[in-house]
C-alpha cells in the first residue's frame, strides 16, 4: 500500500512530465517553418497559461494547490488546442506522449 506521501511524489512526477510534453509540443510548433507567426503566439501564449488556467478552473487541494487530475486535464487542454490549431500545417500529433 503506498503513503500519501508516494502518492503526492507520483502525481508531482507525473505533472512534471506532462508539462514537459507540453513544452515539447510548444517547441515543435515553434520551429516549424509552416506554422503562421499568428499561430506559434497563440499556442505560446496558451502554454504560458496553462498554470493561471489551473488556478482559475481546478479545484484547490488542502495545501491550495489545483487538484492534481484537474491540472493534468488542463495540460491535456493544451494539447488538444495545439494539435486543433497546428495539425494543418504538418506538425506531428504530440497528444499522447
Amino acid at each position: 500500500m503506498s503513503t500519501k506521501a508516494q502518492r503526492e511524489n507520483c502525481w508531482s512526477n507525473q505533472i512534471g512530465a506532462s508539462q514537459e510534453e507540453a513544452d515539447d509540443y510548444n517547441f515543435a510548433v515553434q520551429e516549424s517553418k509552416k506554422v503562421p507567426a499568428t499561430v506559434k503566439r497563440n499556442v505560446e501564449l496558451k502554454r504560458q497559461a496553462i498554470s493561471k488556467d489551473a488556478e482559475r478552473q481546478c479545484r484547490k487541494d488542502e495545501l491550495g494547490y489545483p487538484e492534481n487530475k484537474c491540472y493534468i486535464d488542463v495540460i491535456q487542454g493544451f494539447k488538444d488546442y495545439t494539435y486543433k490549431e497546428t495539425s494543418k500545417y504538418g506538425v506531428p500529433d504530440m497528444r499522447l506522449n
